[in-house]
């Protein structure tokens, strides 16, 4: 049989907004992010939801994060006598407020979600919370099993933004 899956936010947040949706959104064509690409979907979205709901986090693939990590490089300053290099963006410091940068494994490698993690959560279905029972006896030991139906839910995805299509 065909197991039961949940979409996940990125099932909330597919490729161009409408007005019934009312997330950010935006095609790259396949083009590299920029930081102007990045403060655009920022001020869109402090100006749709107010600074109380914006989103703080950006969830992307390795690539985004490092042309996020990019940007920044020139910025960077090293003393002489420094004999470690490179850099790394965890937190984004916007007009907007602090933005924190996740790398996930899961993220499409052409898709940067920007999410508040205070609308996000895992809930059961009516009666599906975790419980555990004993099972058919096989043998001379006892069986258990631990299960439970969940699902995502997402609040206010009007607040998120997605931008998509990234080079």
């Amino acid at each position: 049989s065909i197991p039961r899956l949940m979409g996940g936010f990125a099932h909330y947040l597919k490729g161009e907004a409408s007005p019934t949706t009312g997330y950010y959104s935006a095609d790259l064509n396949a083009a590299h992010v920029t930081e102007k690409d990045l403060n655009d979907m920022f001020q869109d979205r402090f100006y749709k939801v107010g600074s109380k709901n914006m989103p703080k986090t950006l969830i992307l693939g390795s690539w985004n994060k490092r042309r996020i990590d990019d940007m920044f490089a020139p910025y960077a300053r090293m003393a002489r006598n420094e004999r470690t290099g490179g850099v790394i963006i965890d937190t984004l410091d916007t007009n907007f407020g602090p933005v924190d940068v996740l790398m996930s494994l899961r993220c499409p490698k052409d898709t940067i979600y920007y999410v508040n993690l205070d609308f996000l959560g895992i809930h059961p279905y009516k009666g599906g919370s975790f419980f555990d029972q004993e099972l058919a006896k096989t043998g001379a030991f006892t069986v258990r099993q631990i299960y439970g139906l969940y699902t995502m839910s997402f609040k206010n995805v009007k607040s998120a933004g997605v931008i998509y299509d990234t080079s």
